[in-house]
């Protein structure tokens, strides 16, 4: 039986969410709370520390991790955060040179020899879906046996790094056992999503998927592949009760990239929350060309209060460059569907992809102030390892790459900007058309109502609505 602890490094919210980090969502690390579930079910001694959410410091991390007597220490990190996630194996390597340090997660995925060369402190990499790699790892090492034969890991032998071909994917989802939310620290004081995702508290998050059938350009896919695969109905109601009866749960955020792909897997999880025993206000993300009118009003009627669309530009040729596959025709036909099914709709978009200009710029503004949406979300282009378009980022623009702060979200921070624009035209884009959708009588009536509707939610989102104010209204950066 190994000791293994399973890491959320601690996070810098200023530089990943820029002047927003005070409205920023806390949501439980499922990928973790997988592997550790998996790794429990093996028979192993395993512990969840999740940094971020306990607002504790790597240092304080990693004492815990050594003070537990953990043989094996599993970090997860995405391209924003693997500097943290290299501070604290660093930390833990400083005092215990013996803790075989172990990352995961989407950055070394996409790019895991220049990883392992970057970061002397990790010992392997778990490459894309990591339970049946883990599990056989952890056996390896445990065993003395060599790893090489090993399919999905990045390891050093001498001074090379060697990287193992890649793994099948777990085509039985099903087959894996619940999330160890257990090992969390209490869902309902430690997690919250953004004011706006939730119908009331305490809420949790859940993936039901993994893969995603669109071919999008801005996206790395590399963790779950392209393949569709899906928990079944059945399984997707037993952790809604799960989750109902352990931790008080009233409402659930699906993070799956697309919610309604397999048409009668949502009709058989609607007909199951319509039942007492799995009822929760739930919201989704879909792609417009996925939905209709009354698929959303089934959806409704099951306790869907919103529904996000990426629509990502109004312009039909950034959208052929994004690789899309939909259209804008579709995006105003989904959302005003949406509307007439009840529910509340977000578009995400976003801002400066190849071939963006002042022309496209403007059509994005007027589809979104011209629409029936109640929330957006506009991030400026980030080109992911991994990601189909990080290959051709000389061709289209300038792109300033920081791993430390790759952030989509803060107005004064685009890292590519397109030929033909600046970074203030980003910038002052990215504020205006914000000011002109959120400040409009509609808008204002509308949140205005939350507040009266929903007295317990009002205080936050006061303090959301300053906060982006401020945000809005704040000098540009030097």
């Amino acid at each position: 039986m190994a000791k293994i602890a399973f890491i959320n490094p601690a996070q810098d919210a200023e530089s990943i969410y820029g002047s927003l980090s005070a409205e920023r969502s806390t949501l439980p690390p499922l990928g973790l709370c997988y592997l550790a579930g998996v790794m429990q079910a093996g028979g192993h001694d395993v512990k969840i520390i999740d940094a971020p959410a306990l607002g504790i410091t790597n240092e304080e991390t990693v004492s815990s991790v050594l003070e537990w007597g953990a043989r094996y220490a599993g970090i997860t990190s995405t391209t924003d955060t693997v500097f943290s996630a290299a501070k604290a194996a660093g930390l833990i390597k400083a005092k215990d040179k013996g803790v075989v340090t172990l990352l995961g997660g989407a950055h070394v995925t996409a790019m895991p020899e220049d990883t392992l060369r970057k970061f002397g402190s990790f010992d392997y990499g778990v490459i894309g879906e990591g339970e049946t790699t883990l599990k056989e790892l952890i056996d390896a090492l445990e065993k003395d046996r060599h790893v090489g034969g090993i399919k999905g890991i990045v390891y050093r032998d001498g001074g090379n790094v060697i990287l193992k071909d890649g793994r099948p994917f777990i085509e039985d989802l099903d087959s894996l056992p619940f999330p160890a939310w257990k090992m969390l620290p209490d869902i309902s004081r430690f997690y919250r999503p953004f004011i706006g995702n939730y119908k009331r508290l305490p809420s949790a998050s859940l993936v039901t998927s993994r893969g995603c059938p669109g071919r999008c350009a801005f996206c790395d896919t590399k963790v779950f592949g392209s393949k569709y695969r899906v928990h079944s109905a059945e399984y997707v109601l037993k952790m809604i009760r799960y989750l109902k009866e352990n931790h008080g749960i009233k409402d659930i955020c699906f993070y799956d990239d697309v919610f309604t792909v397999f048409k009668k897997r949502l009709s058989d999880i609607c007909e199951g929350l319509r039942k007492k025993d799995c009822s929760v206000a739930w919201s989704c993300m879909a792609r417009v060309n996925t939905v209709d009118y009354e698929m959303m009003k089934m959806m409704k009627d099951a306790g869907c209060w919103k529904i996000g669309f990426g629509i990502e530009s109004a312009s039909d040729n950034i959208l052929k460059l994004m690789n899309k596959n939909a259209t804008t025709k579709q995006a105003k036909k989904a959302v005003a569907e949406a509307k007439k099914a009840g529910l509340e709709v977000e578009g995400y978009f976003i801002l400066g992809f190849f071939g963006e200009n002042r022309e496209t710029l403007k059509e994005t503004r007027d589809f979104i102030v011209k629409s029936e949406l109640d929330m957006v979300l506009l991030s400026h282009f980030l080109p992911f390892p991994g990601s189909p378009a990080y290959a051709h980022l000389g061709k289209y623009g300038d792109f300033r790459e920081d791993w430390e702060n790759m952030n989509a979200v803060d107005s004064d921070k685009p890292q590519f900007i397109p030929f033909g624009l600046k970074s203030e035209d980003l910038i002052t884009a990215q504020k205006n058309i914000y000011r002109d959708f959120y400040f409009r009588p509609r808008i204002f009536m509308t949140y205005l109502a939350k507040m009266l509707r929903e007295p317990a939610n009002a205080v936050k989102l006061m303090r959301a609505s300053v906060n982006f104010s401020r945000f809005l209204f704040k000098n540009k950066a030097a």
